[in-house]
């Protein structure tokens, strides 16, 4: 442990992370050591992180780990990170592995649990395969489905790809929207400031909208997203989505644009 320790301390972690992740079109959010970082502030208290890197001559692999008693896991909770992975530069993946697999498994522990791999990550058959080599039992199972979408550059766009009952159920949905609320605002933030000012909204909104999400936002949960959104913001990661009826927020809801 003493030795994981010092390797965080002697080590630019957070640059690291971002010169891998840097040249991608899509960069994994919760893989951004902003997100890490604010994580580990709230909820890290009783976890050891483990970063273990590879580097030579410039950083080409990272596992964002943590130890909680004799079980290694990705830094986060699922309940909030849609994705998690290995930070491994594409080019080198098959050496990044092999590499990654040798570090862990010179530190101790009884199991090893990867959750938030997507299904196209190359972390989870080359892990397993390498795991599997060594001798361990894996398993592997689905967590959830994450449905995704490639939208067209326009509304109008968008619209003819809908069935003709859609389009015309969405076009009287919006409608009534402007004959019944009075004046309707959409607001867009983005900068810091302004995404702190309206996560009280978003919060609000939250608890009230089912039980599940009240129940979800409790204890230091609220905490966690002020100082994640302010955090990302600052990165201009954050699409902060107000709507607003007669004045009144009436809906919310909190993108990354990554």
């Amino acid at each position: 442990m003493a030795r994981a320790t010092s390797e965080i301390q002697s080590k630019d972690i957070d640059s690291e992370i971002d010169c891998i992740l840097a040249p991608r079109a899509e960069r994994n959010v919760f893989l951004h050591p902003v997100w890490l970082r604010t994580w580990l502030a709230e909820f890290g208290d009783r976890f050891e992180p483990l970063f273990l890197s590879c580097d030579s001559p410039r950083p080409y692999a990272i596992a964002p780990l943590m130890r909680d008693e004799d079980r290694l896991t990705f830094i986060g909770d699922p309940q909030i990170c849609d994705f998690m992975d290995f930070v491994v530069e594409q080019d080198r993946a098959a050496e990044a592995y092999r590499d990654l697999w040798r570090k862990l498994e010179a530190e101790e522990w009884s199991r090893l649990d990867l959750w938030g791999l997507s299904e196209t990550s190359a972390t989870r058959p080359a892990i397993a395969e390498l795991a599997r080599a060594a001798g361990y039992e894996v398993w592997e199972e689905q967590e959830a489905v994450s449905p995704r979408v490639d939208l067209p550059p326009t509304w109008d766009d968008y619209l003819a790809t809908l069935s003709k009952k859609d389009r015309h159920e969405l076009r009287r949905k919006l409608r009534r929207l402007h004959e019944s609320a009075g004046e309707v605002t959409l607001e867009v933030h983005a900068d810091q400031a302004s995404v702190n000012a309206a996560m009280e909204d978003f919060l609000r909104l939250h608890t009230m909208s089912r039980q599940d999400k009240a129940d979800f936002m409790t204890g230091a949960m609220p905490s966690f997203f002020r100082r994640m959104a302010s955090a990302m913001a600052r990165e201009g990661l954050v699409r902060l989505f107000t709507l607003r009826l007669g004045g009144k927020a009436a809906a919310s809801v909190f993108c990354f644009d990554a």
